[in-house]
């Protein structure tokens, strides 16, 4: 980092912490509802699954999970069949766990760095549970709007990784030697849970971290009124509503926040709905920083990821105009946008299958050590 962006990050730093002290109610309420929201959502939801898949990557599953896939992920992504792994653990699990997969992968020696870049592309979306669950059920109030958001937010990644299968992607000579030997490198049942277990811990707690940090750097630019501002702004160039302009933005700097208040909008529900699949397909930078995160020791490119992300947001919009008359035939006149307790059978199929991940983990992982 050079001089001048040092300088710019210092001084946004030291205006928040000058915030913290003239407004400490305001922005320790926020940082406290960012922590319950880590402990009570994340939490529960990630490690378990994340530990599992970790178990997986570790046991070489990821090898035997390609056999399934090896007719698709070359010719459809350009890459190897391992791919295939983190791919659909990443449409299950949602960020940053394809990323974390990827990652891993990457630094056993298991993919290339092109393979490793390429699958960035499209692995890394939100989650259904999160879609259906909280977005769709709990925000809108409509369980279909959910099952038409998954279908916009697959088929948008799979034309992102089909594009970046013609994106060459240059090698380092840094795991070659990796490669050749990763068929001799064997892990104990201990170290195997030892590892796994570690690294979902520091996993999850980084992603707390980015969540309380977020929800404060969101509640100052609210007392700074920048958000007012922006949306005062956007609302004099081309209409849109200051509450919708605020959605995007908040959207776009925090997902989750973006997509209750664009819920919560007076607007028509194709409005409410492609503004939320333009913030989930885009995944807010909040979470994108935590993907980045998550493949930092690597020397894989976040510019290119990023390129990625706002390709994947591109292709999402245009979808939704091609596709919405899917969903129009089940919208009643009128939808509630109340918050609805319940879950529906992609989020019961989710959470029953992070259970059924972990339990074959460890199957995996005794048939691994008695086979050695």
């Amino acid at each position: 980092m050079n001089k001048i962006k040092m300088s710019v990050f210092s001084f946004i730093t030291v205006s928040i912490l000058i915030t913290v002290i003239i407004f400490p109610k305001e922005i320790l309420e926020s940082s406290k509802n960012g922590l319950i929201l880590w402990y009570k959502n994340v939490i529960p939801s990630l490690f378990v699954f994340m530990t599992g898949v970790s178990i997986l990557s570790l046991t070489g599953f990821s090898k035997t999970f390609g056999k399934l896939f090896k007719n698709i992920m070359t010719p459809l992504f350009g890459v190897s069949k391992e791919c295939a792994f983190p791919w659909i653990m990443g449409l299950i699990s949602g960020c940053p766990t394809g990323a974390k997969i990827i990652a891993d992968l990457y630094n056993e020696g298991v993919i290339t760095r092109k393979d490793a870049q390429r699958t960035l592309s499209f692995s890394s979306n939100a989650s259904p549970l999160f879609i259906t669950g909280t977005v769709a059920t709990s925000m809108l109030g409509f369980h279909m709007a959910g099952y038409f958001i998954i279908f916009i937010v697959i088929i948008s990644s799979i034309s992102t990784g089909f594009i970046f299968k013609f994106i060459d992607i240059k090698e380092t000579n840094k795991k070659n030697y990796t490669l050749k030997n990763r068929e001799n490198r064997y892990y104990t049942v201990g170290e195997i849970l030892k590892k796994s277990i570690y690294s979902s811990s520091e996993t999850i707690i980084m992603i707390g971290g980015f969540i309380v940090l977020f929800s404060v750097i969101i509640c100052t630019l609210e007392i700074w009124g920048i958000f007012s501002n922006i949306s005062n702004l956007i609302y004099n160039i081309t209409g849109i509503s200051n509450e919708y302009s605020k959605g995007i933005v908040s959207g776009i700097m925090e997902m989750t926040c973006g997509c209750n208040i664009l819920s919560q909008c007076n607007i028509d529900l194709f409005s409410k709905i492609i503004g939320i699949i333009l913030v989930i397909s885009f995944s807010g930078i909040s979470i994108n920083l935590q993907t980045i995160s998550v493949f930092s020791n690597t020397d894989l490119s976040p510019f290119i990821y990023i390129i990625s992300k706002i390709l994947n947001t591109v292709f999402a919009l245009i979808y939704t105009v091609l596709f919405y008359g899917l969903l129009e035939k089940h919208i009643q006149k009128t939808v509630p946008t109340v918050f609805i307790q319940g879950t529906d059978n992609i989020s019961i199929l989710c959470i029953v299958f992070s259970y059924l991940v972990v339990i074959l983990s460890f199957i995996n992982c005794i048939y691994f050590k008695t086979k050695r």
